[in-house]
């Protein structure tokens, strides 16, 4: 993620894939941990529109998995 918070909206997203032999995949879920967005690692930059709420992005690649989570907030 190349910022922690943003405003509410339509915004872009897409995973670079540095390891082409490593398929992974991207899933957003929102406050009520229902998923918002599936992303294939490599695949299609897709479009996350989100509401006033904090988001969590878990990133799974091979046998690694990470979590950041993202605030989407009126300025």
């Amino acid at each position: 993620m190349n910022r922690p918070e943003v405003a509410p909206g339509a915004h872009a997203v897409a995973v670079v894939n540095h390891d082409k032999l490593q398929p992974g995949q991207l899933v957003v879920s929102g406050e009520d941990g229902k998923q918002v967005l599936r992303v294939a690692i490599g695949g299609a930059e897709q479009l996350l529109v989100t509401t006033t709420q904090t988001y969590t992005f878990t990133c799974s690649v091979g046998g690694s998995q990470s979590t950041s989570t993202l605030v989407s907030k009126a300025r």
